[in-house]
């Protein structure tokens, strides 16, 4: 059997050194958030947009 090493993105202990914000921003950053913005704007409508 054969065994493929397989790079690393990153490393956990990277991540670890982060503080909680840090990570929270990481995380909504590759959230797939398309469909629900899609929705909200559908909900939302000829409403106000004040907050885009």
């Amino acid at each position: 059997m054969a065994i493929i090493p397989q790079p690393q993105l990153f490393g956990w202990r990277e991540i670890e050194k982060l503080g909680d914000l840090e990570r929270l921003v990481i995380v909504l950053r590759n959230l797939p958030d398309e469909e629900l913005m899609r929705k909200l704007e559908r909900k939302r409508g000829k409403g106000r947009n004040d907050y885009p």
